[in-house]
């Protein structure tokens, strides 16, 4: 199976986990080294300059970890039909 694949059906499960609760989130817990803290924000009561904040993060972490900067675009291709 293709990563992409794979990625379609963990996407698709989550969805129908969402869609079943009835919720608008879910929160996912990965192990990491260190220490870690999580915070939940609700972007109806944050003030123009948390959000202004916020949306930089999310910037950030996304150039971070690729997304949608097409580093992935050939990762099948590359990994063949593993």
């Amino acid at each position: 199976m293709k990563q992409t694949e794979i990625m379609v059906h963990i996407s698709e499960g989550i969805n129908r986990a969402i869609a079943e609760r009835e919720a608008n989130a879910m929160a996912f817990f990965l192990p990491t080294d260190g220490q870690e803290r999580m915070e939940c924000i609700n972007p109806i009561h944050t003030s123009k300059k948390q959000a202004k904040k916020i949306n930089k993060l999310i910037k950030e972490i996304g150039k971070s970890f690729d997304i949608g900067q097409g580093a992935d675009d050939n990762l099948d291709e590359d990994l063949g039909d593993a």
